[in-house]
């Protein structure tokens, strides 16, 4: 005897979120594997030219990627946490949408503000670079060593001048 529709469905509903788990938990391994091999290569590759050799230059740091649109997600959630507000307000919508509406709105907001509190060094404006580069640092001031008894009496006393 042959499954049914809803018994097919419910087998189906079942194996989309184990197959997504698997596609994803497969992904991620083969990118720690692959950047495994990169740093194994880069490692024989650095210790041929040693044998040889060769002067090899300090590894280059890591550099953080940007984001080229840094204000995307707090955008959109406060754009759809304004729009389940909308739709409870409007639409009779029922008060789970209110609820959802301001976290995902404060969620938005604390992402919103979150781009500004704290700038990084590196972000700071080129006008803010020169003015750094160009201001120099006071002198130092050289301490006299302060006088003692002992260096005092290491000088000549006037009885042993005649």
């Amino acid at each position: 005897m042959g499954m049914d529709f809803i018994g097919t469905t419910a087998v189906i509903g079942v194996l989309i979120p184990i197959f997504a788990m698997l596609i994803g938990l497969i992904i991620a391994l083969f990118s720690i594997q692959r950047s495994y091999k990169n740093r194994q290569l880069e490692h024989e590759l650095r210790m041929k030219a040693l044998e040889k050799g060769y002067d090899i230059p300090a590894m280059p740091p890591d550099k953080e990627k940007k984001p080229a649109y840094p204000f995307t997600w707090p955008f959109m959630f406060l754009g759809f946490g304004i729009a389940l507000i909308c739709i409870y307000l409007f639409a009779d919508g029922d008060e789970s949408s209110l609820g959802f509406g301001f976290v995902i709105l404060f969620i938005g907001a604390g992402l919103f503000a979150s781009r500004f509190y704290g700038v990084r060094k590196d972000e700071i404006s080129e006008a803010e670079r020169a003015a750094q580069s160009t201001w120099s640092a006071p002198p130092k001031t050289v301490e006299q060593p302060k006088p003692s008894t002992e260096v005092a009496s290491e000088f000549p006393k006037d009885e042993e001048k005649s």
